[in-house]
Parts: C-alpha cells; sequence; structure tokens
C-alpha cells in the first residue's frame, strides 16, 4: 500500500509538472486571462434623447396636425434645413414653387381659448436658395370661433402673424438661420372684421394689426377652432422649414421619427408576473396546485417522482447529459428558461 501510494504520488507530480510547463509556454505565446476574457462591448452611437416637454410630431403620429396643400406645394419631414437649437435633427421642410402654392399645416389639438395662445411662438428657416421675395417666410395662423358657444354664420376669421409687419426682433428675416418668433407678443392681422377691427381692416391692410391680448380684450368668448403652419399663394419660389412650434405649455418638435427613452442603467427587470395570467409563462407549473396527486411529479409513486433523484421510472444515466444540453433553453433576464 505504502509503495502505491508514492508511485501515485509521483505520477501526479509529474501531471503538475507538465500542466504548469504548458501554461508557461501558453504565457509566452501570448495567452493570458486577459486575452481569454470577452472582448470589451464598442460604445453605442451617440443618439438623440428626448427633450423634456417636448411633443413630437412624426408622419406616423401627427398628433391632429392635417396637411391642406393647393398647387404643387410640398411639405415633408426631412433633416434637410437641419433644425433650431433643442429642436432634436428634423423639421418640417415646406415649398411653393408657383405663385397659386400653398400649404397649409395645421392641428384642432389646440382649440380653446385664445388666451392660451398669449404665451405662443415657433422657428422658421428660409432657405438660402429660395427665389421668392426676401421678406417672405412662412406665417403662423389661428382660426377662430369670434364669441365662442354655437357656431354662427359670420363667426369665423384667421387670425394671421406674418414676420414682414412685426417690430424689433420678431421682424429678424435672415435666410439661412432658425429666426425665432415670440407670436404671443406679435401683431396680428383678421381675415374678418372682428371686435377691435375696422371695417376695412383685414387682410393686414391698412394698419389692421393688433395683438393677442387687444382680440382677447374686444371679443369675449372668442375660440380657437385649429392652428398652424402657413405658407400662402403669393409665395412663389419659396423653401422654408418650421420647428418647436409652442403653445403655452405644449412645443411640437417636427422629426421623422420620435427618439426613444433608454432604460435607466442597472434598472432591475419586472419579474413579477402580472395577476391573473396564466403561470407557465413565468416558469412556473403550467397545472395549478391540486391537478396532480403526490406521485406524479412530486414524492410519492416512484420514489422521488418520475424525473426525480429517486427510483423513478428514469434512473440516473437513462437520458445522457448531451440529450439535454443547457444552452438548449437559455434563461431570460429573470432567471427563467
Amino acid at each position: 500500500m505504502g509503495v502505491e501510494d508514492s508511485t501515485a504520488r509521483r505520477h501526479r507530480a509529474g501531471r503538475v509538472a507538465a500542466v504548469g510547463a504548458a501554461v508557461l509556454v501558453l504565457g509566452v505565446g501570448g495567452w493570458s486571462a486577459a486575452s481569454a476574457a470577452p472582448p470589451l462591448p464598442l460604445p453605442l452611437p451617440s443618439l438623440p434623447l428626448p427633450a423634456p416637454g417636448q411633443t413630437y410630431v412624426t408622419p406616423d403620429d401627427l398628433h391632429g396636425f392635417d396637411a391642406e396643400i393647393t398647387g404643387e406645394g410640398t411639405q415633408d419631414f426631412t433633416d434637410e434645413l437641419g433644425a433650431p437649437p433643442a429642436g432634436g435633427m428634423d423639421a418640417l421642410k415646406i415649398a411653393t414653387p408657383g405663385g397659386g402654392d400653398k400649404v397649409q399645416f395645421f392641428t384642432s389639438e389646440l382649440a380653446g381659448p385664445l388666451e392660451n395662445f398669449e404665451s405662443s411662438s415657433y422657428y422658421a428657416k428660409r432657405d438660402v436658395a429660395s427665389t421668392a421675395n426676401d421678406a417672405q417666410f412662412p406665417s403662423f395662423q389661428i382660426t377662430v370661433d369670434k364669441n365662442g358657444g354655437a357656431f354662427e354664420t359670420g363667426d369665423f376669421s384667421t387670425l394671421s402673424f406674418e414676420p414682414v409687419y412685426q417690430s424689433g426682433a420678431n421682424s429678424n428675416q435672415t435666410a439661412g438661420t432658425w429666426n425665432k418668433y415670440d407670436t404671443g407678443i406679435g401683431l396680428f392681422c383678421s381675415s374678418r372684421p372682428i371686435g377691435g377691427y375696422e371695417a376695412n381692416q383685414t387682410r393686414c391692410d391698412n394698419q389692421g394689426f393688433r395683438t393677442l391680448s387687444e382680440i382677447v380684450e374686444e371679443n369675449e368668448g372668442i375660440t380657437v377652432l385649429s392652428a398652424g403652419i402657413n405658407q400662402g399663394s403669393g409665395n412663389a419660389g419659396l423653401t422654408s422649414a418650421v420647428d418647436l412650434v409652442q403653445v403655452g405649455a405644449t412645443t411640437y418638435n417636427f422629426e421623422r421619427t420620435a427618439p426613444v427613452t433608454p432604460p435607466t442603467p442597472g434598472e432591475p427587470p419586472n419579474c413579477e408576473p402580472p395577476k391573473d395570467e396564466h403561470p407557465d409563462e413565468w416558469g412556473q407549473d403550467e397545472h395549478p396546485k391540486g391537478d396532480h396527486p403526490k406521485g406524479e411529479h412530486g414524492k410519492g409513486e416512484g420514489g422521488k417522482g418520475e424525473h426525480g433523484k429517486g427510483g423513478g421510472e428514469h434512473p440516473k444515466g437513462e437520458h445522457p447529459g448531451d440529450e439535454h444540453p443547457q444552452d438548449e433553453h437559455p434563461t431570460d433576464e429573470c432567471g427563467t428558461s
């Protein structure tokens, strides 16, 4: 017995020495624990994140916006003219190549009291390649019922903000740059002689300009029907873009697709099964308690169960280890297969 123990020890020592030599040789060749480790993931590309307080208007989710196009006018969500600060990547591009072409992009989602618009603004950019008169830019329009309540003949009017009729910062008409227009304090024309306007003060004629607060004061109950962007007839050769249309707490950002909020790093997955749903989707027995008497899958008949450790129908070895490899049913992030 002593001789056998000594011999076994010598054999084991030889094997250890051989393994150590192999490790040293592999080390010289460049193998190490670090090189065997999986490569570090590449950094994710920088993606735009949702901006707080913005409502994303996309071709798939228009938030009540509808395009009304006359002639050869066009409108498109694109990044061709860029976007204003905090405006993401895209904007709404509008083109009116002919004198009779027109594009309106309005939403009824802003319907309500006109005083809501006393805090409002939008950004507009004129393409430097435009051949239209230098003073022409997209306008902001509000359709109203002048006294609210029942809509009757003569109640309708369109209020228009046009940069060419403004003063101060609101009169900025620089091509190739994003200009912000504060419509809440700007001057509006009325297409009809509602309260505060003279009969001959329509379509911005004869100094027919009023602020929204003045219009509200002169027209009790005046109510917004819809609002949005207009690039009307008479703007032949104008190509522009608009973005970040703001009314009160709502800011519309025109994008081809809305950015997605990424999951919080390290946030644990929700592994709680929804109430009243079938439990087998969460790795539990698909049969509720009581369907199987003890022994069928438990500790009754056949020793410790049909697939247990005891004397069931399938003793150890009947299913070799490679019949059900471990990766056949990988576990998900909640630890279920």
